[in-house]
């Protein structure tokens, strides 16, 4: 497995622009920040280790029933249960993906094949994905819109795999963090099919849509009783703290919010995609709030001397030194990035 590093740690060097986390570009709500400074206040009392109401709030933002929601401290958090809870025997991943998928399924002694999605395509699944489906697969992986590219699948092919694992009975795990900040995302998402396939689990999170990663807090929504059961017997008590209990709350009602940052995002993208463009970098077409681009292998250590981080994407299985991945962020931050680009550039024609 390749080295599991993430965005967003800024700790290890002195960061003044964080392009490498991909949150979104208007931070968090307002709400929701005073909601999570109320949970501190209320925190000589434990958190309801249930989430009831947390529970409730998602199942009215998604149209869902609070038994089909569960919540844990990330997506991540969320991906390692899950897929301990299932133990699957071989699990088929995306390449390029994210990491920790491959790292619960060797943790819980499962097996990993891959179905490598093309460059051609912007590393969105194809029929490649129907023709890596073994006889042996319990576990497929989906990720919408793709990452680190940003990509988004073809519904038509999203239907005909669900159809095909509901047939086979293999599990499916969706993951849509970043969906959420999709223009019209939701017509990609899987989350309506739940009531219909009972081994379906559409991964979600308040991490990027509502810039809240310090909080920790995702949410899974599955029809699956007897899944939902093992999860929550196998988690540790008390999964989600009080302020992020409550700041999740305050952010399932902020629609508003989130229909502002979705248009405003299609259009920041596509001006910083133009300017990267403009500069000479190959950019990988994409609906989210990222950008993958190639680029000289040392450019990341370049910028990073300029204290700007964006995501060096080597690591990521399928890809290697030359891609990277930056965060669509304020059109001030943006220049900022064009700038130090553009700096780097006189600097190496000097």
């Amino acid at each position: 497995m390749e080295k599991r590093e993430h965005g967003g740690n800024i700790y290890r060097e002195r960061v003044r622009l964080d392009f490498s986390a991909s949150l979104n570009p208007l931070g968090m709500p307002r709400s929701v920040a005073e909601a999570a400074i109320e949970g501190v206040g209320e925190s000589t009392a434990y958190p309801d280790p249930e989430a009831r109401a947390l529970r409730e709030a998602i199942a009215g933002m998604r149209g869902a029933m609070p038994e089909q929601v569960i919540c844990g401290a990330g997506a991540a958090d969320l991906i390692h249960l899950f897929v301990r809870a299932l133990g699957p025997e071989r699990a088929l991943l995306p390449a390029p993906g994210f990491s920790e998928y491959e790292a619960a399924v060797t943790a819980a002694g499962g097996t990993c094949s891959f179905y490598e999605t093309p460059a051609e395509n912007g590393f969105a699944p194809g029929e490649e994905l129907m023709e890596a489906l073994g006889r042996e697969t319990d576990l497929v992986v989906l990720c919408t819109p793709s990452s680190p590219s940003g990509a988004l699948c073809d519904r038509a092919l999203l239907r005909q795999v669900l159809a095909e694992c509901a047939r086979r009975g293999i599990w499916i795990l969706a993951d849509e963090c970043f969906l959420g900040l999709v223009s019209e995302g939701e017509r990609w998402s899987l989350a309506g099919a739940v009531p219909e396939y009972d081994r379906l689990f559409v991964l979600d999170a308040f991490t990027k849509s509502f810039a809240m990663p310090g909080l920790r807090l995702g949410y899974g929504l599955c029809g699956n009783e007897e899944m939902l059961k093992v999860m929550r017997a196998l988690r540790q008590p008390w999964a989600v703290s009080l302020p992020a209990q409550l700041a999740g709350i305050a952010a399932a009602g902020e629609k508003a919010f989130l229909a502002e940052s979705r248009e405003k995002i299609a259009l920041w993208r596509g001006q910083l995609e133009e300017a990267l463009r403009k500069r000479g970098f190959a950019v990988f077409p994409g609906r989210a709030n990222y950008l993958l681009f190639t680029g000289p292998e040392d450019l990341g250590r370049h910028l990073m001397e300029k204290g700007i981080l964006i995501r060096d994407c080597r690591n990521f299985r399928g890809l290697g030194p030359g891609y990277f991945r930056t965060a669509v962020k304020t059109p001030e931050e943006n220049a900022a990035l064009l700038a130090a680009l553009d700096e780097l550039s006189g600097e190496v024609k000097e």
